[in-house]
């Protein structure tokens, strides 16, 4: 459900599901913390908040453009 939002574009929705999938694999491979399905997981997750951090950190440029300009 993570991924349709990401390609959707509703990064903080994608997120939300993202987080709640990791935190399930985390329960269900607690024997085997190296598993792969949780470093993708962890992947999907850190993808999306470098999107989030990206579209954050353009908006703070812009609105000190317009503050000092």
């Amino acid at each position: 459900i993570g991924g349709v939002y990401v390609e959707r574009a509703e990064l903080e929705k994608a997120l939300e599901y993202l987080e709640k999938s990791y935190e399930i694999k985390k329960i269900v491979y607690a024997d085997n913390p190296n598993h792969p399905h949780l470093t993708s997981s962890l992947n999907n997750i850190l993808s999306v908040k470098s999107k989030l951090f990206k579209i954050i950190f353009k908006n703070l440029i812009l609105s000190l453009n317009f503050i000092f300009n």
